[in-house]
């Protein structure tokens, strides 16, 4: 994974969000470039999630590591989406039923990878042209109400582009 960084630089603040979440600040600090990056996503009504990350330029993803230290309060069965920031809880749970759906990945965690110790690995050529992500979890380990998360870290790579905000113009 030595060519592969931690795409924490590349997301944009204002495009991260969660659904079912009992603290929506807890989202910006888990998630931010700046600050201690320690929050912890807990859901509110049930025990789904609906995590959204935009990067602020086009990314591949490689790999992921999600989880949380109390392994009953872990994911446990995700779905991860690409450039569908408009994704609700209804199409996320609809695409479950269907196998050729929107969702990259389908995913049932190993306990190392809920704890956020074992990355979990994507079929990188789904990942190529990446502007957000959504994360979708269904269960947790113990299929319990409530789910966690203190740790959300993407890798992969930035699709090399010049960011027009920053280009200046040229003087006389």
């Amino acid at each position: 994974m030595s060519s592969f960084v931690n795409l924490k630089d590349y997301v944009d603040p204002a495009g991260v969000s969660c659904l079912n979440v009992k603290d929506e600040s807890s989202v910006k600090q888990l998630l931010g470039r700046t600050g201690s990056r320690i929050g912890l996503l807990e859901s509110d009504a049930d025990e789904n999630l609906l995590l959204s990350v935009a990067f602020d330029q086009t990314v591949k993803v490689h790999s992921l590591k999600l989880g949380h230290s109390v392994l009953e309060y872990a994911p446990k069965e995700i779905k991860i989406f690409i450039n569908t920031p408009e994704l609700d809880f209804d199409k996320a749970e609809d695409d479950l039923e269907t196998p050729k759906g929107d969702a990259m990945a389908v995913l049932s965690l190993t306990e190392k990878q809920a704890i956020g110790e074992d990355s979990i690995q994507l079929r990188f050529v789904r990942f190529q042209a990446v502007n957000s992500i959504q994360i979708y979890v269904k269960s947790n380990q113990s299929d319990g109400d409530i789910s966690k998360i203190s740790q959300v870290d993407l890798y992969g790579q930035s699709i090399h582009t010049t960011k027009m905000a920053n280009f200046g113009k040229e003087e006389d």
